[in-house]
């Protein structure tokens, strides 16, 4: 599958992109995630039906070695990966690997030319590029994050003021619904309120085959949320 094939699947969709915070509890696990994009190794709580990742699988076995175990497992739809670390998501890394329905993205694709640090706000603009007119972000809360601890909390708050322009611009709104979050520049909507929005939309669909899409809790909450 190609990033091409998934223009349009999620056309006027009301999307949740999943971080691994702490807010990431508010959301109960048997949540429908149909139309949510989860971030490295989400499938520990959510089985979203598309998982983004930026970085390749030997950064997560120096980081944060209880994800790969998950991440093994993670069979989503659409594996959406960096494109520039393809080849590590294929098993041609120090990590044998074999994911399957990987779709590559760059970094131009999504408006952007250099690295935003953060995963979730790669997962939004690939929303927004998906079509989705509404985008909320859960779980990406940056109060106890590595990122945080090494004083890149005013570039993250500057990307993601980019990050909602950029949407605004394709005609999507976007949120953060985590009440405890950081990040003080994106507008915040309640979890709630978010959730009781009817989500519209006229999508395509993807080739059959895949997974579905559902809640599923599994352990505890990782250290980063990347």
């Amino acid at each position: 599958m190609k990033l091409e094939d998934l223009k349009g699947t999620l056309m006027g969709r009301r999307v949740m992109v999943l971080g691994l915070g702490p807010s990431i509890k508010n959301l109960p696990l048997d949540h429908d995630v149909s139309h949510c994009i989860g971030v490295n190794d989400i499938w520990r709580w959510h089985k979203t039906p598309y998982v983004v990742v930026a970085d390749r699988p030997i950064d997560f076995q120096e980081r944060k070695p209880d994800a790969l175990p998950i991440m093994k497992e993670t069979r989503p739809k659409a594996f959406l990966c960096y494109n520039e670390y393809a080849e590590h998501w294929r098993g041609g890394g120090n990590i044998p690997w074999d994911q399957p329905n990987l779709v590559e993205w760059r970094m131009q694709d999504i408006g952007l030319k250099q690295s935003q640090l953060m995963s979730p706000i790669y997962a939004a603009r690939l929303a927004s590029y998906m079509g989705a007119t509404e985008i909320g972000l859960l779980g990406v809360d940056m109060n106890k994050h590595n990122l945080v601890d090494k004083g890149h909390l005013p570039k993250i708050n500057a990307f993601c003021a980019e990050l909602l322009r950029w949407c605004e611009s394709r005609g999507a709104k976007v949120w953060n619904l985590s009440a405890l979050s950081a990040i003080n520049t994106l507008p915040k909507k309640p979890l709630t309120d978010f959730l009781r929005t009817p989500s519209g939309g006229g999508a395509k669909s993807l080739p059959a085959g895949a997974p579905r899409a559902t809640g599923s809790g599994r352990g505890g909450i990782p250290s980063i949320d990347r």
